[in-house]
């Protein structure tokens, strides 16, 4: 094998495929890995995506809502799989950013997740959206 090139292009994969193509990864050598819904992931799935070129990391989810699901529960617990990377690193207090403001939901439906996130502000759009004139009522489910 010769020097090998220069890293490649952005490429999207789901991330547990990614295990399954490390060698194609290994090849395009990313410097740059994005992880949606970290929270959710296990440690196993999100090292096989790296490389020895990777500089960046960003992991992009919420570590206060749903957790990875591990096939053996006892081993979960034994060995904290329950636990995302992503979690890990802000119960360690890992530098991370939380959303402050949200810009989608109308405001009575936001203030039911205003109990897990305090902070959590409406953008003036939200305030001013138009209702639908069909709906006579909010409906919540």
């Amino acid at each position: 094998m010769g020097v090998p090139g220069p890293p490649g292009p952005p490429l999207a994969t789901p991330l547990r495929s990614a295990g399954r193509y490390k060698n194609v990864l290994r090849r395009i050598r990313p410097r740059v890995v994005v992880v949606e819904e970290a929270a959710e992931v296990l440690e196993s799935h999100v090292v096989t995506t790296l490389s020895g070129q990777c500089q960046h990391l960003v992991l992009i989810g919420d570590h206060k809502q749903l957790r990875p699901s591990p096939n053996v529960y006892e081993l979960a617990e034994q060995y904290r799989l329950k636990y995302s990377l992503f979690e890990r690193l802000v119960m360690n207090d890992l530098d991370h950013e939380t959303l402050q403001r949200q810009h989608r939901m109308r405001p009575q439906i936001a203030d039911l997740l205003r109990l897990i996130y305090p902070q959590l502000t409406d953008h003036d759009n939200v305030q001013a959206s138009n209702r639908l004139s069909l709906l006579l009522l909010f409906c919540y489910f």
